[in-house]
């Protein structure tokens, strides 16, 4: 069995590059409707990926 390599660390640019930018958005984010739909239509877009936390979802729903 090879040993694990470790891998290298991305630079910005190559995260830009790759549109792999990953963005967390909170539950300030997800409550306002017209912010939820900018930050979800940059997304579909392809310039970044949203992560939120289960407590985030929950926190947006009440």
């Amino acid at each position: 069995m090879k040993p694990l390599q470790k891998c290298p660390t991305p630079t910005l640019e190559a995260l830009v590059d790759s549109a792999a930018l990953a963005v967390f958005l909170d539950a300030n984010v997800l409550i306002p409707q017209y912010l939820r739909a900018v930050f979800l239509d940059l997304a579909e877009a392809q310039l970044f990926l949203p992560f939120w936390s289960q407590t985030e979802r929950k926190n947006a729903r009440s």
